[in-house]
């Protein structure tokens, strides 16, 4: 499960907490040690809003870094840019070293109640692989949506 959390967020004007989508959306977060050097991956993930959007999931992407430093960057981009200037949230989730700053990218991808149920890890060469395997886990949750299956196959005449 996805453990409680409330990050100041580059371009947010109040903090993002997961309280915030818990129980509506699905959520992607992104570990990523630094926001410079990402751009590819944040660009593939800015210009698949509208699919993010009809998997009703979010994306989040989690930096250990202070929102002053990301604020330049995090406004070229409509989903929270959300500074773990401490790492906390990032040892929780993914675990690693003390420094951060050269940890693997990786993403947790959970349900809207809080289930992991995917984890990618992110490669900066290979940006646009690993935003499109965040969505097939998407993908995934939404299909297996009690809520969301379809209605009773028709009865053969």
């Amino acid at each position: 499960m996805l453990p409680a959390f409330s990050l100041a967020a580059a371009n947010r004007e109040r903090p993002v907490s997961l309280w915030d989508y818990k129980p509506r959306r699905n959520l992607a977060l992104v570990f990523i040690p630094q926001a410079r050097g990402w751009d590819e991956l944040l660009r593939a993930i800015g210009s698949h809003s509208a699919e993010y959007a009809e998997l009703e999931a979010e994306v989040l992407v989690v930096v250990p870094e202070a929102v002053e430093v990301m604020e330049e960057i995090a406004r070229r981009y409509a989903f929270p840019i959300l500074s773990d200037r401490d790492g906390d949230l990032w040892r929780r989730c993914v675990g690693g070293a003390s420094d951060l700053s050269s940890a693997s990218a990786t993403a947790l991808v959970a349900d809207r109640w809080g289930e992991v149920y995917g984890r990618v890890l992110l490669d900066r060469a290979e940006a646009a692989a690993g935003e499109r395997q965040i969505r097939e886990w998407l993908e995934l949750i939404e299909i297996q949506c009690p809520e969301c299956f379809p209605p009773e196959w028709p009865a053969a005449g």
